[in-house]
């Protein structure tokens, strides 16, 4: 494939999940969701995070796709939202773009965070290696590091240390 058809649309809540949905349904290889404005939305009894009030919806789809039945559906399922665009992305290896995005970093000069396709920057200082994509978690988001920041603050010797649910990431 020589180049993909994206083709996003901005909505408020709660019209993002339907739109979503649409996308999946339409035959997109990908949709994605982005901030696009408003609030941050969070489920009151949990406090968890439920997205912006507004948000970008972009589907990627085939080159032969039909773009107008796509649009005129979508425009439907957002009850005749008339801000659809529609972009050809030419076909790149994102893998490599994304590989060649994530560099290593360095956590309170105690510790380094490292993809293996990376020598680490200090080879005898300690050295996490962990590929962005392969895990939940690569230290990148503030709350990940946060407690990056925080373990290297506490002395670890002869001690056993615990981190009840935290999946698959950098952090287990």
């Amino acid at each position: 494939m020589d180049y993909w058809l994206q083709i996003s649309i901005t909505v408020e809540q709660p019209a993002v999940q339907r739109i979503t949905e649409a996308m999946d349904g339409l035959g997109a290889v990908a949709v994605s969701r982005q901030h696009a404005g408003g609030s941050a939305r969070f489920d009151t009894a949990s406090s968890d995070f439920q997205g912006w009030s507004t948000e970008k919806v972009s589907g990627l789809f085939p080159p032969d796709a039909d773009q107008k039945t796509i649009c005129n559906y979508l425009h439907d399922a957002s009850g005749g939202h008339t801000g659809i665009s529609c972009q050809i992305l030419a076909d790149r290896n994102w893998e490599q773009i994304g590989r060649d995005q994530f560099k290593p970093f360095n956590v309170e000069g105690a510790l380094w965070v490292c993809p293996s396709w990376c020598q680490p920057p200090v080879p005898n200082a300690v050295n996490i290696i962990i590929d962005p994509g392969l895990a939940f978690g690569t230290g990148t988001h503030p709350t990940t590091a946060l407690c990056l920041r925080q373990l290297t603050k506490i002395d670890l010797t002869q001690r056993t240390l615990l981190d009840w649910g935290c999946g698959s990431g950098i952090l287990a």
